[in-house]
């Protein structure tokens, strides 16, 4: 943030008493092509976004750009993000707001990237690359000029946030990336402020590592002139205490209140509280049985990890969550943290027009209160009823048979905390977290036998990132703390880090399936009002965009063949399909769709009504970025595309030796009568 420029930002508004969104390094706002007027809002797939004309990259002092272009265009975003895709690069394909998310054909690009660059890529494999590459929904139209194209179809607002990504200096890149020149390299690409670019508010002049890293204003950002900052320096200090110390010394602008002076300092004016994106939970490794840990994570570390068996109780899982006393954590453990018993903060919204933080809507408060809101999820009672519903229900089905009608009998549970060492309120929570699991001591009866059973837990201190990317994100574990924040003014499209298909890529918890129907949902469509059951998927994907769902479950869309009587019904059946059905210029209806024969070319044709001529076909397809191709040898006709896709017309077959009908027949495919095109 301190380093790169964004396309846009947020800034104070006159009266300094909000904010709102400004261009950045873009000239101006984003444009939207083809808009429709939707709830009262300009919305699009295709956004464009102008450059600003006078923008160039910084380094600091030392690092050698001799030969470097150090214009800063259209073309280092445009190379960085299909760099960003080709090579996997983590932000570009997972963690909510990446391109597999968001843009058009940016997954299946990345997926085929991936599979051929295992063993190097081949010329051939090299065209077939660029092919699925001109599917991406990123276009360079101009030297100041990127247009993108979205999977659903997003708002100015959505726009303004979601046009982000920053690029890489594809000179300091070459040198010193992954395929560097320099020999003996190994991708020193943004280690240290000798292998990093800037092109945003500072430039780093002094880096080390876990102590300092400064930074002087760089002359060629464009806003340099609206702060009164020469710079911004980042000092690491060995604990909280130390920073805080140091902040009432004069030597920092800001810093935390430790625990043991917060109430010393909770009513001084100059003491801040926000809302935290980040929630810390503990995650939970459900999956319960060995067969179920296996079918999971076939291989690595997973693989090998016996899961605990009382986990898979979703009793149990209650049962600890009403143990904990979060109100008790805040007051007289880590007080400097906040209290929330739900897994989005007041920081997201749902609708950030609205000023309103989703926790604040009647649909917020309602689940808040379902999980004991007024007392922030704690009922030690209620969470000792279902522990003993739990046991009981294990030990009938033949868990815990070592179980013994005398004595305390011991339920393990490992809780997995990171930079316990470095962090006073960690170290606290977790403390607090076994103590308050440990008072769990319930007597449970099956079949007449009477078993008293008590928690006992393991505190393991595991590093960052691997608490994560090791244990977490390869279910090797018990519990687990973690916490992710998303898009805050977009909480929808960060659901998917809890779908259990692992969709997002940053699953953390396992053993439940979000598949299933189990969400009521209230919605009224063309006047009738519905009440069916979805699944969490479902609604996941609903929240976000456009969804097919029988029964309840997210299922793929089914091209329904028939007759449409207008444009805009034609274009809700296609743009699950087809990314660019509603840039076509339709005309009038009626339009009929029917299902193609060629098992070969598996298409589908869409015919206009009676009259429509060859002319007007071209037109249509035109204003879709289409043009009409021939070849030489004359062995197709009647052919159009856009770079990412093709179609043919059963009556557009002038320039050609051989006319339509009998080109489809060499494939199986036959041509309705009317006029039409074919989309393949």
């Amino acid at each position: 943030a301190y380093i790169e420029g964004g396309f846009y930002r947020a800034t104070l508004n006159q009266a300094r008493n909000g904010w709102q969104w400004s261009p950045d390094l873009a000239l101006s706002s984003p444009t939207p092509v083809n808009p429709e007027l939707k709830n009262g809002k300009s919305i699009s797939k295709t956004w464009e976004v102008e450059l600003r004309h006078d923008l160039g990259w910084s380094f600091a002092p030392g690092i050698d750009t001799a030969g470097f272009d150090l214009d800063l265009n259209a073309q280092d975003y445009y190379w960085t993000y299909r760099e960003a895709l080709t090579r996997g690069l983590y932000r570009a394909t997972t963690g909510g707001g990446d391109f597999y998310s968001e843009i058009v054909g940016a997954e299946d690009y990345g997926i085929l990237a991936a599979e051929l660059r295992e063993d190097g890529i081949t010329p051939q494999e090299q065209v077939q690359l660029d092919a699925e590459w001109a599917k991406v929904g990123i276009k360079i139209t101009g030297d100041y000029l990127l247009s993108f194209t979205f999977k659903n179809k997003q708002s100015t607002f959505d726009a303004y946030y979601k046009l982000g990504w920053p690029a890489m200096n594809q000179d300091l890149w070459n040198k010193y990336g992954p395929d560097a020149s320099v020999p003996g390299n190994v991708n020193l690409y943004g280690k240290d402020l000798l292998h990093v670019a800037s092109s945003g508010p500072n430039i780093i002049t002094y880096f080390e590592a876990n102590k300092l890293t400064r930074t002087v204003e760089n002359p060629k950002y464009p806003h340099r002139d609206e702060t009164v900052w020469t710079g911004e320096d980042v000092i690491i200090y060995a604990n909280q205490e130390v920073a805080f110390t140091a902040f009432l010394d004069g030597k920092l602008d800001m810093a935390g209140v430790p625990n043991s002076r917060v109430s010393e300092f909770a009513s001084n004016p100059r003491t801040i509280r926000t809302p935290d994106a980040t929630t810390w939970r503990l995650n939970i490794n459900g999956l319960k049985t060995v067969e179920a840990q296996k079918a999971q994570f076939p291989t690595g570390i997973g693989n090998d990890f016996v899961p605990e068996p009382i986990l898979g109780y979703s009793n149990f899982r209650k049962a600890l969550y009403y143990s904990l006393n979060r109100e008790e954590l805040r007051d007289d453990w880590a007080p400097t943290r906040g209290t929330i018993n739900t897994l989005f903060s007041n920081a997201y919204y749902v609708e950030p027009e609205s000023g309103i933080p989703y926790r604040n809507t009647p649909q917020g408060i309602a689940v808040a209160e379902k999980f004991g809101l007024s007392t922030w999820g704690y009922n030690f009672d209620l969470a000792e009823s279902y522990a003993k519903s739990a046991i009981e229900e294990a030990l009938a089905e033949g868990y815990y048979s070592d179980f013994s009608t005398s004595g305390i009998n011991l339920i393990h549970l490992d809780l997995r905390f990171m930079q316990l060492n470095e962090s006073e309120a960690i170290y606290k929570t977790a403390t607090f977290v076994k103590q308050e699991f440990e008072k769990i001591d319930v007597t449970a009866v099956v079949a007449g036998k009477s078993y008293r059973v008590k928690v006992a837990t393991n505190i393991i201190d595991t590093d960052f990132p691997g608490i994560y990317t090791t244990y977490q994100m390869n279910g090797a574990f018990d519990f687990a703390m973690g916490g992710i924040s998303g898009s805050a003014l977009d909480a929808a499209s960060f659901l998917d880090v809890f779908a259990s298909d692992n969709r997002g890529g940053f699953t953390l918890n396992w053993g439940f399936d979000t598949s299933v129907p189990e969400i009521p949902v209230d919605y009224t469509l063309d006047g009738e009002e519905r009440h069916e059951i979805w699944s969490f998927d479902a609604l996941c994907v609903a929240l976000s965009g456009k969804v097919t769902v029988d029964e309840g479950y997210e299922v793929a869309p089914t091209l329904d063949e028939g007759v449409y009587e207008t444009a805009e019904a034609l274009i809700l059946e296609l743009e699950d399909f087809l990314s660019y059905a509603e840039d076509i210029t339709w005309g009038d209806g009626p339009f009929e769709i029917i299902a193609g024969t060629s098992a070969v070319l598996g298409g589908f044709w869409v015919t206009f009504p009676e009259g429509t001529t060859a002319a007007q076909i071209k037109a249509a397809l035109a204003s879709a970025g289409f043009v009409y191709i021939t070849y030489d040898d004359g062995d197709w006709c009647g052919e159009f595309t856009n770079g990412s896709g093709y179609i043919l017309s059963n009556i557009v077959d002038e320039d050609s030796v051989v006319p339509v009908a009998a080109v489809l027949a060499a494939y199986g495919e036959t041509a309705p009568s009317a006029p039409a095109i074919y989309f393949y």
